[in-house]
């Protein structure tokens, strides 16, 4: 029978995706359990796990590599991009954070749903294979179905958000 070995040090490698995973998944519990009227906190988290992602893929630039059986491959463009969507995260956060006050936006899952697309669009330029591809454009896909329509109340963001799913799923299908 052939035996896999992972080396637990691959895992420094994906550290900004693992970064920005945990800190959207520690958002999500933080939400559930403080019910506070301002979501300033929760945009202000983002920001620094975004940061912290930043400076991993900062520390792992220039590497030329592949990890994970060769599932994730990590070069110069690849660190390019996984530089890039940190900072936009940030200043999408920073955008966000006057319009959420100033419009009275009481969503607390906006910020984990930004982080986690932004893992997938991470994963995706990274991705050395097929499958990878997939599943972080899926990743990414699914955070923005859910943005598309999370004002409820507004048919439009309703309608939005369904076409976009159902364009999705076609897309998926045909991709497959």
């Amino acid at each position: 029978m052939m035996e896999i070995k992972f080396a637990s040090s691959e895992l420094l490698f994906l550290m900004p995706e693992i970064v920005l995973s945990l800190f959207g998944l520690f958002l999500l519990l933080l939400e559930a359990v403080r019910k506070a009227e301002s979501k300033v906190f929760l945009g202000v988290l983002t920001i620094i796990g975004a940061l912290s992602s930043l400076a991993f893929s900062l520390f792992l630039f220039g590497s030329n590599l592949d990890v994970m059986f060769g599932l994730v491959s990590l070069d110069g463009l690849s660190g390019l991009f996984r530089i890039l969507f940190p900072v936009i995260l940030i200043l999408v956060c920073l955008a966000s954070l006057r319009y959420m006050e100033r419009e009275g936006v009481r969503f607390g899952e906006y910020y984990p749903l930004l982080s986690f697309a932004t893992v997938g669009m991470m994963v995706m330029v990274s991705s050395n294979n097929f499958i990878t591809l997939f599943m972080g454009l899926e990743v990414m896909s699914i955070s923005i179905y859910v943005l598309c329509g999370l004002f409820r109340e507004d048919s439009r963001s309703v309608e939005a958000s369904l076409k976009y799913f159902l364009l999705g799923a076609f897309s998926t299908a045909f991709l497959l």
